[in-house]
């Protein structure tokens, strides 16, 4: 869980810093990338946050053996300065794919690549343009490549011969994965699909197991119709006084189902660590939308 939130905050800077015009793709962002992923962590920590490693590395159940540690530091002098390089659009994903691999192939860390590879990933497409702060993070690099983790180190593999052709294999393979996401994404921006197909069926399921009434979900599956309810418009699924049905919807936000928003003040789903949290969860996996690493 700590590392989950900690790539959390990190992903939060690399919004900040674009949000404020200061996002630079550099050796201190490579740096306080890697710092705020692995500080303090344990089995997937590294002694020196934030430093590039000072001594040799072997990559478990791979071929390749990353270069001495003499050549980390060129060998990202050379790889910033062509993430830094302005190409035409249309080789900009190829150009974010080669960095990607690429920077795991130096393995400049001595733990934490990985994670750090997929934050300069989400960088460079914020600093190209392929991904909005205003909306939900629409292109998840952690969704492309943990959504077949096999899948995703064999192609690393192959691309680590440095071929024409195994580095173009990388790059259509990235590519694909950034395509099928973006799907994903935009069928998760249609509200209806998101009620029709996620939250009625956990709603369902939810119901069926005993952990919430019947009556609780017709109040909830409305609500989420809607995005938005006044406690008046709720009087078909809350038939009974106005003191009664203010005494229900108050016992949803209580129990975390729902939640108070704006002035006037209206109602609005909540999945905060609720009975519905896990089965929202296990739809979006059975429609194929969350990557296999979240299991692992």
């Amino acid at each position: 869980m700590r590392e989950i939130l900690q790539l959390e905050e990190a992903t939060e800077y690399i919004e900040r810093l674009a949000a404020q015009g200061m996002l630079e793709l550099s050796h201190v962002l490579v740096r306080d990338l890697h710092r705020m992923s692995v500080n303090g962590l344990e089995r997937e920590g590294d002694p020196h946050p934030g430093s590039y490693r000072e001594a040799g590395v072997a990559i478990a159940g791979a071929r390749h053996l990353p270069p001495g540690p003499n050549s980390v530091q060129p060998d990202m002098n050379q790889l910033l300065e062509f993430a830094n390089r302005e190409v035409r659009p249309q080789y900009q994903l190829l150009q974010v794919a080669l960095v990607h691999h690429r920077f795991v192939w130096i393995h400049s860390f001595a733990n934490g690549n990985g994670r750090v590879s997929r934050l300069l990933t989400y960088a460079m497409l914020i600093k190209r343009g392929y991904t909005s702060l205003s909306t939900a993070r629409p292109l998840n690099p952690t969704a492309v490549f943990g959504a077949d983790r096999q899948a995703y180190y064999d192609h690393l593999a192959q691309a680590d011969s440095l071929s024409d052709d195994s580095a173009l294999a990388w790059c259509s393979y990235v590519i694909r994965g950034l395509r099928d996401d973006l799907a994903s994404m935009t069928q998760l921006a249609d509200r209806s699909y998101v009620v029709d197909q996620v939250f009625a069926e956990a709603l369902n399921k939810a119901i069926a197991q005993g952990r919430l009434a019947q009556s609780d979900g017709d109040v909830l599956q409305e609500v989420a119709r809607r995005g938005t309810s006044k406690a008046g418009e709720l009087s078909e699924v809350t038939p009974g006084t106005l003191s009664s049905r203010s005494q229900k919807l108050g016992r949803l936000v209580k129990s975390g189902y729902l939640q108070k928003v704006g002035k006037p003040q209206k109602y609005a789903i909540s999945l905060w660590q609720n009975d519905l949290t896990i089965h929202v969860v296990q739809r979006l996996d059975e429609l194929g939308m969350l990557p296999s690493i979240l299991r692992d």
